[in-house]
């Protein structure tokens, strides 16, 4: 049996006379993955906190006031359509319906202040695409030059800028730029150019195979995923139990402090404790550590990109579908705005997505990233609501819209759980900060969540391998806590695999580095 496998007594703990094995904090795909690792494949009994009333963290599926329609308020697509993800054979285990997602089908409208909108043609953007970011006069080979040669990092915003300068750009193929930028990359990394590392920004790994949607059916969805993947240990899930401190200073166990909902605090004691909670969280200072967290983990922490993207989700009557403006059958309806200073971003709400093609019903979701969607989250809903829908209105030559039945907004950035929606590389940090959040403190403090993936941040499936990432170095040090003396040879091969898997982590980050990744929306 494992060393952390046994519960033990414990005089100072306020709710009981045990010390739990593991307990771990925050329910959501970080959480459970490590539970679910920890209790079926090395059977080591682990209990969660969560703080929320129920699991999943960001991926929160809700149903809309028709009763038939699942509305994801935080991550709806899966990415990566292979073997490799376990987010996508998980909801294949599930059996939720899940629809393919086709990035090019897209109408792009062009804003102006002096006339009407107009429609983009594919063959102008398709030429803008290829003269301003490919080949090796393009914006994408100038900036992994400098991130070659350069010695100071600056913004992507900044790179863009320089770039459109040294080519003596127009200011249409200013506005292109910007538009290609924000679709593609602002809107992708949940961050403003501004804040984007021109280093590191695109350091993360793309799993190929493709994207799919959770189709929108209140038996499906991310919440049906969650339920069959914690069918086994669902119970050792404890809600509405939020943590705010935690004291590793003892020798052999950490006495961890959470509120309950009626407002009682409590105690818990575990040989070990694995932290998966957001990194919004952790930048807050929401949980006070004792002692404080080593200085290169809170360096890493302050230093790490949290990004905010927030949704504005329209649901219509099925009988409003036929009066609805946008083309039914195309998935991405965005906007570029035009006839303004063409050096500035684009703006506010300049893409939508279109459920119409993927499962008929009439709902479209904008969003907002970065700054902006900081910004946004300051206005009433009534603000948010109306802003969304004078840009559709604007989009479509102030066409008459029905009005919809029911509008969700999101807020990631003031949710008391999250602080944000997920991490990127900033301007100042180091794709190497990931694994410096990841260490564990003194074998008994373990950390998770997708900000703790090298190659897969800001995703899914990179806060699920994050947890069984957690889970590996858990066990390495309890079986080397555990082991007799004398055992020389196997502690020094113990040695050699972490430096290997080490070594293999910046490897891999210094390959996706030079090969400067585009990958699709989230």
């Amino acid at each position: 049996m494992s060393p952390v496998g046994n519960q033990k007594k414990n005089g100072d703990d306020n709710n009981n006379n045990t010390i739990e094995p593991v307990v771990i904090i925050g329910a959501g795909w970080a959480g459970l993955s490590a539970a679910k690792d920890l209790l079926i494949n090395q059977g080591i009994q682990a209990k969660i906190l969560e703080g929320r009333p129920v699991m999943g963290g960001r991926c929160r599926t809700g149903v809309a006031e028709d009763g038939v329609t699942a509305i994801e308020y935080g991550p709806q697509w899966v990415h990566g359509v292979q073997a490799k993800n376990p987010i996508y054979q998980a909801a294949l285990d599930a059996g939720v319906e899940m629809a393919r997602s086709d990035y090019n089908s897209q109408i792009i409208l062009q804003d102006h202040v002096d006339k009407p909108t107009t429609e983009a043609s594919e063959e102008r953007m398709k030429w803008m695409e290829d003269y301003l970011m490919e080949g090796k006069g393009g914006f994408w080979a100038y900036q992994e030059r400098r991130q070659d040669k350069d010695n100071k990092d600056c913004s992507l915003r900044q790179a863009a800028e320089d770039f459109l300068d040294k080519i003596d750009a127009t200011d249409e193929q200013r506005l292109w730029m910007w538009y290609l930028l924000d679709c593609n990359t602002a809107q992708e990394y949940a961050a403003s150019l501004e804040d984007l590392s021109m280093f590191w920004w695109d350091s993360d790994e793309e799993m190929k195979g493709g994207d799919v949607y959770l189709t929108q059916d209140i038996h499906g969805g991310y919440k049906a995923v969650l339920e069959h993947f914690t069918k086994d240990f669902s119970q050792n899930i404890q809600y509405n139990s939020k943590v705010s401190a935690i004291d590793y200073s003892h020798q052999d166990r950490v006495v961890v402090t959470y509120t309950q909902d009626d407002g009682a605090v409590q105690t818990i004691t575990a040989k070990k404790v694995i932290v998966t909670v957001p990194l919004g969280v952790l930048q807050k200072n929401i949980i006070q550590f004792t002692p404080d967290l080593p200085h290169d983990k809170q360096r890493a922490i302050t230093r790490m990109g949290n990004g905010v993207l927030n949704k504005c989700i329209f649901i219509w009557e099925d009988s409003d579908a036929d009066n609805l403006p946008w083309p039914a059958d195309k998935e991405w309806i965005e906007r570029m705005v035009t006839g303004k200073d063409p050096k500035q971003p684009q703006g506010l709400w300049t893409e939508f997505v279109n459920y119409q093609p993927i499962n008929g019903r009439p709902v479209l979701c904008g969003f907002t990233v970065g700054r902006i969607a900081e910004q946004v989250e300051e206005l009433s809903d009534q603000e948010i609501r109306d802003s969304a829908f004078d840009a559709l209105k604007k989009m479509f030559c102030d066409t008459e819209i029905p009005e919809p039945k029911q509008v969700i907004i999101t807020r990631w950035g003031d949710d008391e759980f999250t602080y944000g929606s997920y991490s990127f590389n900033a301007v100042g940090g180091n794709q190497s900060d990931h694994s410096r959040i990841a260490e564990g403190v003194n074998k008994k403090l373990y950390f998770a969540g997708e900000h703790c993936h090298l190659q897969y941040f800001g995703t899914c499936q990179g806060a699920y391998m994050s947890g069984t990432n957690a889970v590996k170095q858990l066990v390495r040090d309890a079986n080397k806590g555990g082991a007799k003396k004398g055992k020389k040879k196997n502690n020094n091969k113990n040695k050699k695999g972490l430096l290997q898997e080490r070594l293999g982590g910046c490897c891999q980050g210094l390959v996706t580095y030079l090969r400067g990744a585009w990958r699709g929306c989230k």
